[in-house]
């Protein structure tokens, strides 16, 4: 007889395999981590996701989905969607993030005190459990932290930023105790307190190479995103130069340096020290879509 086997499928794990996998296709250029990531992502809308009702159940194990409501389910799925969607620009992933994004706050944001409840609000329960220790896995307050800081950079949505830093200050006595209780959380304080930079690519017909070179090296700190989807109205009114010609910004806040159409010197971008002083011929602040010359 062979030994039992669990074969469930969870959409929380799932959502950290999936941003791993992607993550891993994109620094280590191999497209079978980032193929990979892509079949799980679908495989956990088409079985647990429920478009009409904008729910997303817990687990699947032969055919059988248990209908189950929890925040890791949304918050873990809604990162693994975030980072396939910078890995590859789909908007569809972002989409599906923000989504995400609201569904959680709406069934388990403490509006109150801050941070996420682990599961819905029910009549049988007698009270919500918040789970604030980061251990084998994450708690869903603090991936959220880290990911509605991102999602609010992103999309311009400031009600995201918001939730994160109230989220954050519900736990701030802890985190300067004892900050390893919190790792994930750390993350967030990162992010919040930086100046998060991000490369823009406009365009189709160069979108890999420009991904490519956006995916290499460090990354702290560093959003990619296309100008289509949910995302901020600063970064949809950049364009391409020219019709066909894939350009790439790298921008911080609103200002960003001068349009560019070769991946090369965007990985001279990249490979410069965004702190240093950067000259003023080389950054340009953009009111509205830039204009060809």
């Amino acid at each position: 007889m062979p030994p039992a086997t669990d074969d469930k499928v969870l959409a929380s794990w799932n959502g950290l395999m999936i941003g791993a996998m992607a993550r891993a296709g994109r620094i280590l250029k191999d497209e079978r981590y980032l193929k990979a990531a892509e079949r799980a992502h679908a495989f956990v809308v088409n079985k647990l996701w429920d478009p009409a009702s904008s729910t997303l159940s817990h687990r699947w194990r032969e055919g059988h989905v248990d209908g189950s409501q929890q925040s890791e389910s949304y918050l873990y799925f809604l990162r693994g969607s975030r980072v396939l969607y910078e890995a590859t620009l789909n908007p569809s992933y972002l989409s599906l993030a923000v989504t995400l994004a609201d569904r959680a706050i709406a069934l388990f944001y403490d509006k109150l005190n801050g941070g996420f409840f682990d599961g819905e609000d029910r009549d049988d329960l007698v009270f919500r459990l918040k789970d604030d220790y980061d251990s084998a896995t994450p708690t869903p307050s603090s991936v959220a932290r880290f990911e509605y800081g991102v999602l609010s950079e992103i999309t311009g949505e400031g009600s995201y930023r918001e939730v994160a830093e109230k989220s954050l200050l519900s736990v701030s006595d802890t985190i300067r105790q004892s900050p390893t209780q919190l790792a994930e959380s750390l993350k967030a304080v990162s992010f919040m307190v930086g100046k998060p930079a991000r490369v823009v690519i406009a365009g189709a017909k160069q979108r890999e190479e420009f991904l490519k070179v956006a995916w290499t090296g460090l990354r702290h700190n560093l959003l990619v995103v296309g100008t289509e989807g949910p995302v901020s109205k600063f970064t949809r009114q950049l364009e391409e130069v020219k019709p066909g010609q894939t350009t790439a910004y790298y921008c911080v806040g609103q200002t960003c340096r001068l349009p560019e159409t070769n991946p090369e010197v965007l990985a001279e971008w990249l490979r410069e020290d965004r702190g240093s002083e950067k000259s003023p011929e080389t950054e340009v602040e953009i009111p509205s879509a830039p204009t060809p010359e």
